[in-house]
């Protein structure tokens, strides 16, 4: 999780104007790292909200293309079966 957590620290670090403490990879816990200020969380959470939103936006295309893909090969399958009990 350091490695993720580092980017969204780098990431919201140059997003966001704030004077912030360093990162410490043994204070991640989010008990501690609220203790280190609302601008060190808000770091953090601007950085996973850049980092996750263009994610989840080509994520939600790949999965929606591979859908469409399940869907007609479905009904292809179904429409042969279907084909070939009426011809029977």
């Amino acid at each position: 999780w350091v490695p993720i957590y580092l980017m969204f620290y780098y990431v919201g670090k140059a997003v966001v104007p704030f004077d912030v403490p360093p990162f410490n990879p043994y204070q991640l816990e989010m008990a501690q790292m609220i203790e280190m200020g609302w601008k060190f969380f808000a770091v953090m959470m601007v950085g996973g909200l850049v980092v996750a939103t263009p994610s989840a936006v080509i994520s939600y295309f790949v999965a929606f293309k591979g859908i469409q893909a399940y869907r007609a090969r479905r009904k292809a399958r179904l429409s042969r079966t279907h084909n070939d009990t009426l011809d029977s």
